[in-house]
């Protein structure tokens, strides 16, 4: 549809095919309306997902030069984006068409046409109609699943971003994009994410603050313990979402901590300096005392 795009618009995403949104994307059910099924060409009776699938199919015209590209690609996308897909017939009559009462308003028969084979005949067929509307309300309520990415639960932070991005899309008169959209629940996911992560790496370093200063081995495994476990616990936490994303945010956190590492080993040396010269002052204050007070009579005596 020309209103609604697949691939996300940056360049640097194109990486992200359409067989990694397929885990975004709803159920596909198709509905087919004022239809029956054929038979195969053994003669036998198809199945709704088998008439669904072999329409699916790339025909023969399409694979040849000039042939219908347009229509292939369409084909493949849906396989493609739609994993969980399903068909549904419906009679010609559930569909309105040959009655003109609507869906679930068959026309009741007055006492002259109750004779009538072709008006029995028709309630029979909207009868029918009604079933089967029945069965697709059943269908669609016992396949409501919540909505999951990578087998974790979608919250309303992440599809409070969907719309905000379908939304902003509209206004700005641009066609909706479903990579753009879910990448853009991606990358504010892993922001909280990282931002959780450096809280609880300058918690971590708050408490050791007071263990000032370490000595050099020290301070390097405290660093590579704290770094290990925020990159595992964001990497956990990011689990379910598009993994090119995941990686951008895994990089930036990476070299934030590198940052905060340059840091606290500065802190560190500062620190030591300052009870180094704490010390010196403690063991040389009498000394300096007496220094300053002539008491020694040559350099000797200081000595």
């Amino acid at each position: 549809n020309k209103n609604v795009q697949i691939v996300p618009t940056n360049e640097r995403d194109r990486a992200e095919t359409e067989v990694d949104l397929a885990d975004l994307t709803p159920k596909l059910l198709w509905v087919l309306h004022g239809f029956s099924l054929t038979r195969d060409d053994a003669g036998r009776q198809m199945t709704a997902r088998q008439y669904l699938e072999r329409a699916l199919q790339e025909s023969d015209a399409a694979l040849q030069p000039g042939g219908l590209a347009k229509q292939s690609n369409a084909k493949t996308t849906l396989r493609h984006v739609f994993a969980d897909r399903d068909c549904f017939p419906l009679v010609q009559a559930a569909c309105g068409q040959e009655s003109g009462s609507g869906l679930f308003s068959p026309p009741s028969p007055s006492p002259s046409i109750l004779g009538d084979t072709s008006s029995v005949n028709l309630l029979r067929t909207e009868e029918r109609a009604r079933a089967q509307v029945s069965a697709l309300r059943d269908r669609i309520m016992h396949n409501a699943e919540m909505k999951c990415i990578g087998g974790a639960a979608l919250n309303g932070r992440m599809l409070l971003t969907v719309a905000e991005s379908y939304i902003g899309a509209i206004n700005a008169c641009h066609s909706l994009n479903v990579g753009d959209a879910w990448g853009a629940v991606a990358d504010a996911e892993c922001d909280l994410y990282v931002q959780r992560c450096l809280g609880d790496y300058n918690a971590n370093f708050e408490a050791l603050r007071s263990q000032m200063p370490l000595s050099t081995c020290d301070l390097s495994l405290w660093q590579m313990n704290a770094a290990r476990d925020i990159l595992d616990r964001f990497a956990a936490e990011a689990r379910h979402l598009q993994p090119s994303r995941v990686l951008r945010h895994r990089l930036r956190l990476d070299e934030t901590v590198k940052g905060l590492w340059e840091r606290i080993h500065a802190d560190n040396c500062t620190v030591g300096e300052m009870k180094a010269q704490e010390l010196l002052t403690q063991v040389y204050h009498e000394v300096e005392v007496r220094l300053h007070a002539d008491e020694f009579t040559d350099f000797a005596h200081y000595d």
